[in-house]
Parts: structure tokens; sequence; C-alpha cells
């Protein structure tokens, strides 16, 4: 048996003997449909790895029981969602609804909704994905401004925690570019790094990554011009730009056009 079988098996008997058996599923068991999402279904799962369910409703979101623990202490995370809420905000190109709808694995769906869900998930059209790129784009350039700022003012924490955004703005585009939902925040780096964008993005990014250390001297100077960590950041933004417009998409001027409005 596979890691990724044996953690189907475990999630369908947590399901069956936990999930079900108790309020309220139980009472509920013939309408409620069970997917298993989280770590669980990615790449990455291992036999470790935890057990997180979505239990989706016909109708509104519904208040669900605590998580159970099983014999060796791990938790259950259960999320409760309604069916079609879920579907209009995978439509929308939400970032968890969609992914959760592409990599989720149904358990239980007497109605075979979620099933159909599942087998024919919702394909945002491009301009979902050049709004999230342009959204996505003028934070990052909003980050590498705010970081800028911590430097010159000797605020080490300040600037760590604006590496680590400006990275996952980086990272999420990557996904953006290939009209696809990132993961979340812990496997955002390695997946991301495998998209056709984040390939090109390796280098700058590595190296970037690489250069956290730096945190500790604030980059080496006050000077943005000469600051390790600032033009490692410029870097990054200007072969995530390119690599865009190879692609059609026009994050720089999608941005200028979001600020002339503003102005208005």
């Amino acid at each position: 048996m596979t890691v990724r079988e044996g953690v189907l098996e475990r999630a369908r008997q947590v399901v069956a003997e936990r999930l079900l058996a108790q309020a309220p599923y139980a009472a509920r068991r013939d309408d409620i449909a069970i997917v298993l999402c989280g770590s669980a279904v990615t790449e990455y799962a291992d036999a470790y790895s935890g057990l997180d369910f979505l239990v989706l409703t016909p109708g509104a979101d519904r208040a669900v029981a605590p998580p159970p623990t099983d014999g060796r202490a791990q938790r259950f995370r259960v999320v409760a969602r309604g069916l079609e809420d879920l579907r209009e905000a995978a439509a929308a190109g939400e970032d968890e609804a969609l992914f959760l709808v592409r990599h989720g694995v149904v358990l239980h769906d007497p109605h075979g909704q979620a099933t159909a869900l599942w087998a024919n998930p919702p394909e945002p059209p491009r301009a979902v994905w050049e709004a999230k790129i342009a959204s996505s784009f003028h934070e990052l350039r909003r980050r590498r401004a705010s970081l800028a700022w911590s430097l010159r003012r000797g605020q080490p924490y300040a600037v760590l925690d604006g590496l680590t955004q400006f990275m996952g703005c980086a990272l999420r585009i990557c996904f953006y570019a290939e009209g696809q939902a990132p993961p979340p925040a812990k496997w955002l780096n390695g997946a991301g790094l495998r998209t056709s964008v984040g390939k090109g993005l390796r280098a700058p990014l590595l190296d970037l990554l690489s250069s956290l250390g730096d945190t500790a001297v604030l980059g080496g100077s006050l000077r943005l011009s000469q600051n390790r960590l600032y033009q490692r950041c410029a870097r990054v933004e200007a072969e995530l730009a390119r690599a865009l417009r190879e692609r059609g998409f026009r994050p720089l001027r999608a941005v200028a056009k979001g600020r002339a409005q503003q102005k208005r």
C-alpha cells in the first residue's frame, strides 16, 4: 500500500467510524457530503499527515462539532460550507475554494452533487486571473516600498515580515499566470518554483531566500541602491514582470490604471 492509499484508507475509516457516527453528522448523513482536503490530498502527504475534512451542506453554512481525536492524539480539522456557496466561490476564482474543488477527494456523497462538482470544477475566465495578477503585483510593489521604509528605520523584524509577504505575492502570481489557485502557505514555495513562471524565478527567489540572514545587518546599507536585500527584491520583481509580459499579462499597466482611477 502506498502512502497516499494509506492516508485515504485512514480518512475513510475516520469518516465512517467517527464523523458519521456523531452529531450533527449522524442525523444528516444522507444530506451532507464529506471531502478530504489539506496536506493529505497533496503530493506531500505522509503517514503523519493530519486529516482535514470539508463538510458540505445543501444550504447555508452550518455549525459543526469540535474536531475529534484519533488514537494517536492527532487532531482532525472539520470545516462546514454550503455546496452552492463553494461552487460560486470557485467559479469566481476564490483561491481556497478553487484549490479545494481541484484537489480534494470526495469520501461521502449520497446524492452525487459534490462528486459532479469535483469531476468538472469551474474554470474562471482569463479576466479573473488577470485581475488577481494585477492585484497581487500591486501588493508585491507595496511590500517592496514597505521594505524600504523598514530598512531606513532599522527594523529587522519588520524587514523579515516584509520579505516573507513579498515572496508570498511573487509565488502566488506564479500560479495565477497558469490559471491555477495557489496551495496553502506551507507548500507555496516548493510548488510555486515548479510552475513555468516559477522555474524562471528560481535563481532570484532562492538567492533572496538564502540571504535572509542579511536581515540581522539590514542588508548591509541604508542606501537602497547598495542594500543587498532590497536589490534582490528588485531583481525578483523585474524577472517576474518580464515573465508575465511574455505570457501576455501587463501587471505594471494594470497597476498604473488602478492608481489613476483611485485619484479621480
